[in-house]
């Protein structure tokens, strides 16, 4: 009979049942029990040995204090690992046959492997998820992220997947690259390498790192045993076993220190963030870059002799600041060292000791905004150019710049010496005059009517409100006969905007379409004025669910005004054209066509107004109205990065539009909010939720500041607080934002009015997250019922509505009708979109999966959730979706009886 691989979970249950016993009595047992291998019996043994060293200690407390004793468990592993090994070795299985075992980790062993296949020779390495381990879920659940993980990541410095499946043994294993090489440390110091040439080796890690970022993918576990260095200097990062996907919540707040041969390897290169238990974003593997990057350099490690203790490192890694790199290096007492460097007679710059101590900072937010900035400056150093990191002033940046430029800096001089500035003479022509006098006097008279409409006297002692005001106008500018055309179509083309920001999208819409009928009478009509009213109609009609017409006016303003002479005008209106295409794009989902109408935006306006990057306009600080739009280009092309997931560089490019837009907008300018909120977006995306609810907290702040406690604005503000309050799970709290936005749009919006709804809609699915399914569904079925009074037939408000109603039903086990809203939200979703699929398609697409599998027609969900996987895929990058649909279709698999390597 084949024998049972050990089991530590049935040594910990006979050493519970037997820990109480007599010495004697114990031990006469244990040898009686018969399904136990020599490995376990062993390892009982000697915990009982421990036991009876301390006979003072009984109970539960003398089992917590020496079940878990190192040497024991060291011994038993070895025993285990050796009985382990030495079954697989030489084993072939398909395409491979093991050769020897090269290494072991948290999930299994690693093993040399050659194919023999005859298709061609290769030797590759082959991780197989250990035999206790195969029955636990979570490490089952970890081992296939790390597949999917590897298959995602192409890079010449990432060890590739080669291959994955089940091996004879039944036992999931992954087929990798084989790096024949060293890793970084031992390296560098055989090959007695400079400063320089460790410094470029990191540079190459840096990009390693930062193409797993780019995949929304944290390593979690850098450290110089998972970087070689093969033969020819080639980088490779290795061993993504308890890496972290960004956007799966189900790895939110964990802390993983995986045991190497040193011991405490792993927890010397971890985080402050990650000992303390808190969320692991970019910026943790940013803190152990840190790390590996101090000991290569110094040969010593930042925590000095506390790293030969545990509760001592733990406190160092979270308390203590490290010594500069400069006055560490070539330092060769203490237990500490690492190696000893062979670059000693090379001295450490400050900016070097500046580099490393930027990533090591306790603080995530105060480290290099990416992995990419991180390189950036190494780059900068190996050239002689300022780093980044360094905290100098003017005199630091123009000593580089002259020692690297000192002919230039003479050449340049010189000709600025001589420079003298030219005069400009602005000639205005007699007609225009007298068109600008004759409108003015229009405009004048118009605006006087519109405030004495406004005083109570007229008015019964009431102050009409904005709204009140706009509409009052919109109906004198559209009765007034007296209005030549073309000041008719800019004055309500102006108020169809002003009632698009007070949320009365029906009565903009009438306005924009009254101007564009007021310019079919002009011929030839002006390309300015027939753009502005072009411009008016789209964002109108963008607000109002017609998208493709909005398109189709917007491509047409933008071609006219291509062909135009570049002014100031002509380019603030090129940049609102192309910002409300990225916003017509954005709403479809079509987040790579947004980007691109963001990009072009940004770069144009740079280039008219003469700044060679974003960094010269930051310095500038100038506040006039073409760079306010600027603004808000920067702030469109921020939150497209993040919807594409560019979190690598978003984080960076964004921080930047926050000081550009802090430098050129009052401290109170309501103009700054929306780049506060989508900072807040930005740390919700790499998972820094309490930076997230601090912005979204001074968003509120400011619009309070600026509008007031009772004003609609203040009110969404404080439904976006909630919304961040329930991602961070302080549900309480964000009830009570909820109910105050509320209460707000309700008195200055009324209760149906869709921004009112939409926060109803939010506060009912806060219940839904509280588990109150009963209260969820009533809010939701009455926020339907308002939405089909008030919404045009074709909103998709609808299909979230339906949507939203049938998870209440189906987590309150009602699938008939659960499934009879998401037929009919579909129904209206297929005939708003067509062939095309939104994220709220996808849901009740994927929602109609999950009631086939809880009903058991494991094949009708699996169709269904095959199809909603490929759908997905269509679309743009949306790697949570793409999660949940898989989290789905692994376990349709498994009631199948099918591998989970049937997901493609």
């Amino acid at each position: 009979m084949e024998s049972q691989a050990p089991s530590f979970a049935r040594a910990r249950q006979v050493f519970d049942e037997l820990c109480e016993l007599p010495a004697t009595e114990r031990r006469a047992r244990l040898s009686a029990i018969c399904d136990l291998d020599g490995a376990s019996l062993s390892l009982i043994a000697r915990w009982f040995d421990a036991l009876d060293a301390d006979p003072h200690t009984s109970g539960e407390s003398r089992i917590a204090a020496k079940w878990m004793q190192p040497e024991v468990m060291e011994s038993w592993l070895q025993d285990q690992q050796a009985q382990r090994a030495a079954t697989l070795q030489g084993q072939a299985h398909g395409n491979y046959r093991l050769l020897q075992l090269i290494g072991q980790g948290g999930m299994g062993k690693v093993y040399l492997a050659e194919r023999i296949d005859g298709v061609f020779q290769q030797r590759i390495a082959i991780k197989i998820l250990q035999a206790e381990a195969s029955g636990d879920p979570e490490l089952i659940k970890r081992f296939r992220t790390e597949r999917e993980i590897l298959a995602a990541l192409k890079h010449p410095n990432i060890a590739q997947l080669v291959d994955g499946g089940i091996w004879a043994d039944g036992s999931p294993y992954l087929a990798m690259e084989y790096v024949e090489g060293e890793r970084i440390d031992h390296w560098c110091e055989q090959r007695h390498c400079t400063l320089q040439a460790r410094l470029r080796l990191m540079v190459d890690v840096c990009s390693a790192v930062q193409a797993a970022h780019a995949a929304l993918i944290v390593h979690r576990d850098l450290k110089p045993a998972n970087i070689m260095v093969d033969a020819n200097g080639l980088v490779k990062l290795l061993d993504f076993g308890i890496a972290k996907v960004l956007s799966d919540n189900a790895f939110r707040n964990t802390v993983v220190l995986t045991r190497d041969n040193a011991g405490l390897m792993t927890l010397r290169y971890a985080s402050p963030e990650q000992v303390n238990a808190k969320p692991v974003t970019t910026s943790t593997d940013i803190y152990s870059l840190g790390v590996v990057l101090y000991e290569l350099v110094t040969g010593s490690s930042p925590y000095g002799e506390a790293v030969e203790s545990g509760a001592s490192l733990i406190k160092a890694i979270c308390d203590t600041e490290p010594a500069t790199p400069s006055r560490q290096f070539g330092s060769t007492s203490g237990p500490e060292k690492v190696f000893r460097p062979h670059h000693q007679r090379e001295r450490i710059s400050a900016d070097l000791d500046a580099i490393v101590l930027k990533a090591l900072r306790k603080d995530p937010g105060e480290r290099y905004s990416s992995v990419d900035a991180m390189r950036e400056d190494l780059l900068r150093l190996l050239t002689g150019r300022p780093v980044l990191a360094r905290q100098g002033n003017v005199w630091y940046h123009a000593r580089k710049f002259v020692r690297r430029n000192a002919l230039l800096v003479a050449t340049t001089t010189a000709i600025l010496l001589g420079t003298t500035f030219a005069a400009i003479n602005l000639k205005l022509q007699r007609d225009t005059v007298i068109r600008e006098r004759d409108k003015s006097q229009q405009v004048t008279g118009f605006l006087l009517r519109l405030f004495e409409q406004a005083d109570p006297a007229v008015n019964r002692g009431q102050v009409p409100d904005a709204v009140t005001m706009a509409r009052n106008g919109l109906r004198d500018v559209s009765a007034n006969i007296e209005l030549k055309p073309e000041v008719k179509a800019e004055m309500l083309a102006t108020l169809s905007t002003v009632l698009v920001g007070l949320g009365e999208y029906a009565e903009a819409l009438t306005a924009a379409q009254q101007a564009q009928q007021q310019t079919a009478k002009l011929s030839p009509i002006e390309p300015i004025l027939a753009s502005k009213v072009k411009i008016a109609l789209a964002l109108a009609n963008i607000e109002n669910g017609h998208v493709d017409s909005a398109r189709s006016d917007l491509l047409s303003a933008l071609s006219s005004l291509q062909r135009l002479p570049s002014n100031d005008e002509v380019a603030a209106l090129k940049a609102r054209t192309r910002s409300l295409l990225y916003r017509s794009d954005f709403e479809q989902e079509h987040y790579a066509d947004a980007l691109i109408h963001a990009t072009t935006a940004v770069s144009d306006l740079l280039a008219h107004l003469q700044y060679e990057s974003l960094q010269s306009a930051i310095a500038q600080q100038r506040s006039d109205e073409l760079h306010r739009t600027l603004g808000f280009a920067l702030q469109d092309q921020c939150a497209a990065m993040v919807a594409n997931e560019m979190m690598q560089s978003a984080e960076a490019f964004c921080a930047d539009v926050m000081r550009y837009r802090e430098r050129t907008l009052t401290p109170n300018d309501p103009a700054i909010v929306a780049t506060i909120a989508q900072m807040a977006l930005v740390y919700e995306s790499i998972g820094n939720f309490d930076k997230m609810v601090d912005m979204t907290r001074r968003a509120l702040a400011v619009t309070q500041a600026a509008y007031g406690d009772d004003h609609p604005n203040t009110g969404m503000r404080h439904i976006n607080l909630g919304v961040d309050l329930r991602a961070a799970g302080e549900l309480q709290d964000a009830m009570l934002e909820y109910q105050r936005g509320i209460g707000i749009l309700t008195r200055t919006r009324g209760e149906s009015h869709p921004h009112t709804l939409m926060a109803s809609n939010n506060l009912a699915n806060l219940h839904y997250s509280m588990q109150d399914f009963d209260t969820a569904l009533t809010m939701h079925r009455a926020v339907y019922a308002r939405r089909l009074e008030v919404l045009p037939s074709g909103e998709s408000d609808h299909e979230q509505s339906l949507y939203n109603i049938a998870k209440c039903l189906w987590k309150l086990h009602r699938p008939d009708e659960a499934r009879a809203a998401l037929q009919q939200g579909l129904q209206r979703s297929e005939k708003r979109l067509g062939t095309q699929v939104d994220r709220a398609g996808l849901q009740m697409r994927l929602l109609s999966a999950q009631l086939d599998f809880d009903q058991g027609d494991y094949r009708s969900a699996h169709q269904a959730v095959v199809a909603v996987r490929e759908l997905a895929m269509t679309r743009s990058p949306d790697t949570f979706a793409l999660s949940v649909i898989w989290m789905l279709e692994a376990q349709v698999l498994e009631r199948l009886g099918l591998p989970w390597q049937d997901i493609a």
